[in-house]
């Protein structure tokens, strides 16, 4: 046998005898002094001159670890370099970049709950499963750049609570009052509710702006309301010690203002019984307004206007043409008369729709026999389509005629007039107040009965 082969006999047999040690120890060290491997370690390595390399790659290359095991621990090149580690499965791995106390990263574990002290800036910051709280100092969302800050957006049916703790005094700011600072709500087929407990009040428009708060926009089809729930609500607009203007419906339109129009047995008070020496204006503008007072629903309206006041409430414009009449119930019942009244007639008069429905008031002063012909009651210049409002059957209005004189004054019917009374006036019988009321509005063929 040569001595090579006794060699190789040699070699093979320290090399069994190593592997048999493996084996049965479970343990390796590797060292240049020999010392055994520490009791609690699978693998032991010392030295005090070199170091242990990780095996080194690429994101690239990490990706294409084939079933990487649970654990898994290399060093990454490129990107964001440093020691990776697997914490997912070989079939579904999570590579988690290993941070030290000196990483410069901001990095916080979004999934578990921790303490974390100082500013922190994330880019791409992912999804919250837990909370946000912060012991010492406030948390800002989005707070100096340009981009969108969504909470709760998606396919999320879940509820966004602020200020929502269980001890008060916060102070929720929405918005700014710097540029055109927009706030938009959004309501889907739910509600938007103010939903305080008793004795909350709620304030639109602070004390110190002069700008416009407008409810319900220019497109606005649907409506608003104010206090509809089955409570006890009590609404107060512009119930201060101001001089505060109120206006509804103040824009030149055809819409509509409903005030009690409802299913209520409710009261409903405009200048209630308080020290009010305002005045109160309702349809003062220049529209065409309709104003219905407790129009709708078959409840019990008590309607009180000024019942408690020395002031001053104005139904209808106080001008020319406003005077014409003011619709309650089914008929109208003419209130101001802003044309000078025709006094001191001493011959025979034909009386004109504007005199008739501005003036209202005819004194005679002769003791002769006088006649006042009224004017048509038919077509666009005639006393029906005159009067405010769409002109209705059953409407009525008045007029006064008087003779200081001891001459009978009668009256002649104009177009459509049809007189059903027709005494005399004069000194001896006093006025007369005509009450007029119409019986038909067909255009071009209406008709007024005058008692």
């Amino acid at each position: 046998m040569s001595m090579k082969r006794y060699v190789m006999i040699g070699f093979l047999f320290m090399a069994f005898a190593v592997l048999f040690q493996l084996n049965v120890n479970a343990q390796v060290a590797i060292n240049s002094d020999g010392s055994a491997p520490n009791s609690s370690s699978m693998l032991d390595v010392v030295s005090t001159t070199r170091g242990i390399l990780i095996p080194r790659m690429t994101l690239a290359e990490r990706n294409l670890i084939s079933s990487p095991a649970t654990g898994l621990l290399i060093f990454q090149s490129d990107n964001t370099s440093g020691f990776y580690y697997n914490t997912g499965t070989p079939a579904s791995p999570n590579w988690i970049y290993l941070v030290t106390s000196t990483t410069s990263l901001n990095y916080v574990d979004l999934t578990t709950n921790q303490s974390v002290s100082g500013i922190k800036t994330w880019n791409n910051l992912g999804t919250f499963n837990a909370g946000l709280l912060s012991t010492g100092a406030d948390i800002n969302l989005n707070a100096s750049s340009n981009f969108t800050t969504n909470i709760n957006t998606g396919t999320s049916t879940g509820a966004v609570n602020i200020a929502n703790g269980t001890i008060g005094g916060n102070i929720i700011s929405i918005g700014n009052t710097i540029g055109a600072t927009g706030i938009t709500q959004r309501v889907g087929t739910g509600n938007f509710s103010l939903n305080g407990i008793a004795g909350s009040v709620y304030i639109i428009g602070a004390s110190t702006t002069t700008g416009t708060i407008t409810i319900g926009g220019t497109a606005q089809t649907g409506t608003i309301t104010l206090g509809s729930s089955s409570g006890t609500n009590i609404l107060n607009i512009a119930s201060g010690t101001g001089a505060t203007t109120l206006n509804l419906a103040n824009v030149q339109t055809a819409g509509s203002v409903n005030i009690g129009a409802g299913m209520t047995t409710g009261t409903i008070s405009i200048g209630g019984t308080g020290l009010h020496t305002g005045t109160i204006g309702i349809g003062t503008g220049t529209g065409a307004q309709t104003l219905n007072f407790g129009t709708g629903g078959i409840g019990i309206k008590t309607i009180n206007i000024g019942t408690g006041t020395t002031g001053k409430i104005t139904l209808g414009a106080a001008g020319v043409g406003g005077g014409r009449g003011v619709r309650l119930g089914n008929g109208r019942f003419t209130i101001n008369k802003p044309t000078t009244p025709i006094t001191g007639i001493t011959n025979n008069r034909t009386a004109t729709v504007t005199q008739i429905l501005e003036a209202g008031i005819f004194g005679f002063a002769t003791n002769n026999i006088r006649t006042l012909t009224l004017p048509t009651a038919q077509g666009i210049n005639g006393l029906v389509q005159a009067l405010p409002g769409t002109p209705a059957v059953g409407d009525v209005f008045t007029f006064l005629l008087f003779n200081t004189g001891t001459g009978n004054i009668t009256l002649v019917a104009g177009t459509g007039i049809n007189l059903v009374n027709n005494t005399p006036t004069n000194s001896t019988t006093g006025p007369r107040v005509v009450y007029c009321r119409v019986t038909s509005v067909t255009p071009n063929a209406e008709t007024i009965r005058v008692y």
